[in-house]
């Protein structure tokens, strides 16, 4: 019986996954563009938990971005900035530690920008695709979500499609990447920033408008947890997936009109 390893191309990674086709069938698998792969971490207790490893930011990501909720820790998942930052540090899930919080680096030399910009050329605004911005990584290229403005500042009017109740419905993207209790909502940030007045805030995503900004730690927001690295076992399905079949299809048949064409002249 054929296995084959669960892989989701993302969708950035699709547009550009098709004219190179039969270079890709000839590389490693998952190696043909960024792609999420579906991971099982194993619990001794209880469900095994359903995750993705990020092969462009190098992380797993839990499947479920509310898992604090799910897991009993809290009741509805809202915590502070420090009560998050205190949860994913004393987090350990199948055997594994040192879980964390997405981070945002300074995409541009001279530390963390605080000017808004909706084209993403900075740390704070709109419509970033930098992979040093891990939450908006995922929300615009792994997921192919928009925001509620386009890159020139007007308004998308496409944006609140994929909003359902207070919940990001990701299974309508047609992606065949689904994340389970995404809220439509804030998700806290890892790192902190100190405020010329005083005090300190935390870095924060807005999954409901696409939004990365900061505020005070005090807020109460949702916290998707992450983990450095490749962890948990490859999930395996029986038989091939038909996109996997219709691809392979795809590569024979060039292969073929490759080899006719160099024996016609």
């Amino acid at each position: 019986m054929k296995t084959t390893i669960k892989v989701k191309l993302k969708p950035l990674a699709k547009a550009c996954f098709l004219p190179g086709l039969l270079g890709a069938m000839l590389t490693m698998p998952g190696q043909a563009g960024a792609s999420l792969i579906e991971r099982s971490i194993v619990v001794d207790s209880g469900e095994n938990v359903s995750a993705y490893y990020d092969d462009v930011l190098d992380i797993t990501w839990l499947k479920d971005a509310n898992y604090a909720q799910t897991s009993g820790y809290n009741l509805g998942g809202k915590m502070t900035w420090s009560q998050a930052k205190s949860w994913t540090k004393d987090l350990t899930l199948g055997g594994y530690a040192d879980w964390r919080l997405p981070q945002v680096q300074a995409i541009n030399p001279g530390g963390l920008n605080y000017i808004v910009a909706f084209d993403g050329s900075s740390d704070y605004g709109y419509n970033s695709i930098s992979v040093m911005h891990e939450m908006a990584y995922m929300f615009t290229v792994n997921l192919g979500l928009a925001s509620a403005f386009n890159t020139d500042s007007t308004k998308n009017d496409d944006w609140v499609s994929y909003i359902t109740g207070d919940e990001v419905n990701t299974s309508i993207l047609g992606n065949e990447i689904e994340i389970d209790n995404l809220k439509s909502y804030k998700y806290w940030y890892g790192q902190d920033r100190s405020w010329t007045s005083g005090g300190s805030g935390g870095w924060a995503f807005n999954a409901n408008n696409g939004y990365q900004f900061t505020e005070g730690k005090d807020a109460y927001n949702y916290a998707w947890v992450v983990h450095d690295g490749d962890i948990g076992e490859p999930v395996i399905s029986e038989v091939p997936e038909p996109g996997s079949l219709a691809l392979f299809g795809l590569a024979i048949f060039s292969l073929r009109v490759r080899n006719y064409v160099a024996t016609s002249f």
